[in-house]
């Protein structure tokens, strides 16, 4: 423990939150937490979100879940016991390690999430995207089902007298769009490839996901009915690994952009939406280098996440740095 924060405690004086913030541009992204709750912990609100450095939050909570086969309850990822957090500039790795602690200690997991802040061209829009990586422990000894979820609960900063009156949101397949009738912004949140999706009140899905075994309501290709008011959007992905198997999944948020469960421009290594030569003076030295570094650095070069930077990351790169602009 801090000793600061020891000290604190010793005292009876109340230990302060520790939010872990990534920056890009004017927009930051943060993830609550506190000396004794991790990350994900939280049952209210966990996330600060602002497109302008002095705009208004727009998100109260962004969480992931996961449910193991034989401890059949959901559970959000704060009551893993071996997380740590690394951030650097725009990116935040979140990484635990044989997870999942149940009395058969037969189902642990290992998981490695990165969240990634891209600042918008224009004022008051920003991304962010999630790439969630999960493994099936080596030390199970069978193939194994989990559940895995992520809860993003945005709320749009206008309206009167309630921030969440006038909002509204409708879903087309794996994409969820939320407006507000006294403005003109525009959330927008995405998967690749969910299992199940679902639209309602942000209440109503922290519930679902905070407790028991509930799946969520829809595939992702129901139609699924328009919300009015406090909403909120969750993706789940069902998976079977093999022991020692890994699986991705991918979410995204967008304000006032369009969505992209992925980067749609990894090449644009300093993430100022152009692939041009600054950006090839960083992938050759990375190139030059090609062993990427140790976890939890990050190796944006290795732009085919084989953890190495070489030929087959070039060839990514020449294409974009032939086409130039960004999507």
């Amino acid at each position: 423990m801090d000793r600061r924060i020891a000290v604190l405690v010793s005292l009876g004086l109340a230990v302060p939150a520790m939010a872990q913030t990534i920056t890009h541009g004017d927009s930051t992204f943060s993830v609550t937490a506190t000396a004794f709750a991790p990350v994900f912990s939280s049952t209210f609100g966990d996330v600060t979100w602002k497109m302008d450095a002095t705009g208004p939050d727009v998100a109260f909570k962004y969480s992931w879940y996961f449910r193991q086969q034989r401890r059949n309850t959901n559970f959000q990822f704060g009551v893993l016991q071996t997380g740590t957090i690394f951030t650097q500039g725009r990116k935040m790795r979140i990484t635990s390690t044989d997870n999942g602690a149940n009395p058969f200690g037969e189902e642990r997991f290992n998981s490695d999430l990165v969240i990634t802040l891209k600042d918008g061209p224009t004022p008051n829009s920003a991304r962010v995207f999630s790439k969630m990586r999960v493994q099936n422990s080596p030390n199970n000894s069978a193939t194994k089902t989990f559940h895995f979820f992520n809860l993003s609960d945005l709320d749009m900063p206008n309206g009167v007298p309630n921030p969440a009156v006038d909002d509204a949101a409708s879903y087309a397949p794996t994409v969820i769009t939320q407006t507000e009738s006294s403005s003109s912004d525009v959330a927008r949140m995405i998967a690749l490839n969910p299992t199940r999706v679902e639209l309602s009140s942000g209440l109503t899905l922290r519930n679902k996901l905070a407790s028991g075994s509930a799946n969520l309501a829809n595939l992702p290709g129901d139609a699924i009915a328009s919300t009015t008011n406090d909403n909120g959007s969750a993706f789940q992905w069902t998976v079977t690994l093999a022991v020692g198997e890994w699986a991705t999944f991918y979410h995204g948020l967008a304000y006032n952009l369009p969505a992209f469960a992925k980067d749609p421009c990894p090449s644009d290594l300093n993430a100022d939406d152009q692939v041009d030569d600054t950006d090839f003076v960083q992938f050759a030295s990375a190139y030059n280098d090609l062993i990427c570094p140790d976890l939890p650095v990050f190796c944006d070069a290795d732009l085919n996440d084989d953890g190495v930077v070489e030929d087959s990351d070039f060839v990514i790169f020449a294409s974009a740095y032939n086409d130039l602009i960004c999507p």
